[in-house]
């Protein structure tokens, strides 16, 4: 109390009596008023965004903390025993693992011996080729002399027409000859009849 009643005993400060120092004084207090006035627009939002922010952390160590209550009650009490056979389940994992290792070993070599029977095949592969591709030219030499045969037996045409012609004619003379035969072998057989020899 003692110092609201000294500062209430501090006379006041007599006003300047310069005109200008009191327009200066009064643009200082209206800077003042309107820096206090951006300051509140700054610190009370900011304030604001402080509490909100203090309130989302509390929750989120809220939240933690019910996670790890949750967590050390679900723990399994017989952990150990389970981490026994997981470590048994793993060795046996591993043996597994090495034998694998040593089937594919194994198929490697087995790769191997193939591969090399593949090269021999490759190699018979080419032969066979070289082959196939003799006979194609043989076949090629054979269907130009079937041509060349073809084209003979079509200039054989006209002479099988002739042939035909000749048949023909050989059926007229055969026929001729029986005529000729039956008319003579009547006389001639009459004739022997009356000879004595």
């Amino acid at each position: 109390m003692a110092n609201n009643e000294s500062e209430r005993e501090v006379p006041a400060a007599p006003l300047p009596s310069d005109p200008g120092a009191v327009s200066h004084l009064e643009r200082f207090a209206k800077s003042f008023e309107a820096s206090a006035r951006r300051w509140e627009l700054v610190v009370y939002p900011s304030l604001f965004a402080f509490i909100v922010l203090a309130a989302y952390g509390f929750f989120l160590i809220y939240s933690l903390t019910k996670d790890m209550r949750i967590l050390s009650d679900n723990v399994d009490p017989r952990m150990e025993e389970h981490m026994a056979v997981m470590t048994a389940s793993i060795e046996r994992l591993s043996d597994t693992i090495v034998t694998m290792n040593g089937t594919v070993a194994a198929m490697g070599e087995s790769m191997r011996s193939i591969d090399t029977h593949m090269a021999a095949m490759k190699g018979d592969t080419g032969q066979m080729t070289a082959s196939t591709q003799g006979m194609e030219r043989q076949m090629v030499r054979i269907n130009d002399q079937m041509a060349g045969i073809s084209q003979k037996m079509n200039a054989l045409d006209p002479i099988l027409i002739n042939m035909a012609g000749m048949n023909e004619h050989m059926k007229v003379m055969t026929g001729s000859i029986q005529l000729l035969s039956r008319d003579i072998g009547r006389p001639l057989n009459f004739m022997n009849q009356m000879s004595p020899w």
